[in-house]
């Protein structure tokens, strides 16, 4: 690997940082109970104002409940949105500063850091699900969602990137 491309791979890894950090605080998706009829009236009235729920916020909503599928659902949506990107990151990083990664831990997140987007897809069927409800609520992502997005892309490529060049080493 050229000296540029692991300073390219580096910073690529810095901004999937900021990104992870602030989609993981910002709102993600916001949530406006105002619709037409008496239901949009009683909803708006319950929940005046829009919602917005960002990742670390959704996941603190579920496991306050205290209900046994809310909090295995909230340890699951942490382990693959948190756990798992911030340890790939972390990987990422060592490898591209020379450093040596135990063989485990790089298989790991190389095996189910895969799944750290899988926000993303809860937040679409969320957005799915509330569009199709009667009342008028409507449901929009927010910056969140976007720069956790970001985050999971750079991952992604940087993944395939240092990927590519260990088969080109293996193979010298």
């Amino acid at each position: 690997m050229t000296p540029q491309e692991k300073v390219r791979l580096t910073w690529f890894v810095n901004i999937a940082v900021v990104c992870l950090g602030f989609g993981l605080m910002m709102p993600a998706m916001r949530i406006d109970a105002e619709g037409g009829g008496i239901k949009g009236f009683i909803m708006a009235f319950i929940t005046p104002g829009p919602s917005s729920y960002s990742i670390l916020s959704s996941v603190w909503t579920l496991l306050s409940k205290g209900v046994v599928m809310d909090i295995l659902l909230a340890g699951i949506i942490f382990l693959f949105s948190v756990v798992f990107p911030i340890l790939k990151l972390g990987v990422f990083y060592h490898k591209l500063n020379d450093g040596t990664v135990n063989k485990h831990i790089s298989t790991l997140v190389h095996r189910w850091g895969r799944f750290s987007m899988l926000d993303v897809y809860i937040v679409a069927i969320l957005i799915l699900t509330i569009r199709t409800l009667p009342g008028g609520a409507q449901i929009r992502p927010s910056w969140g969602i976007l720069l956790f997005t970001i985050s999971v892309i750079l991952s992604l490529y940087i993944s395939m990137r240092l990927e590519k060049h260990e088969l080109r080493k293996a193979t010298e």
